[in-house]
């Protein structure tokens, strides 16, 4: 995943991009902020405006590059 840029609108959330452009919301992603790292997408929820993903980041200590 790209970098997470910004704050989401719930508690420890942060906003990411997928590489070919996609918002991710990655719960407890704030340590993830204006670095890159792993991400797994938990669920997609399809939207008028196209699909919302939300992800996590995995249990293990090395998702973090």
């Amino acid at each position: 995943m790209g970098s997470c840029s910004n704050r989401a609108k719930e508690e420890g959330e942060a906003v990411g991009y997928l590489p070919e452009g996609a918002m991710v919301a990655v719960m407890s992603g704030r340590p993830l902020m204006g670095r890159k790292g792993n991400v797994e997408i938990a669920s997609v929820i399809p939207s008028v405006g196209g699909k919302m993903n939300f992800g996590r980041l995995p249990a293990s200590a090395d998702s973090m590059s």
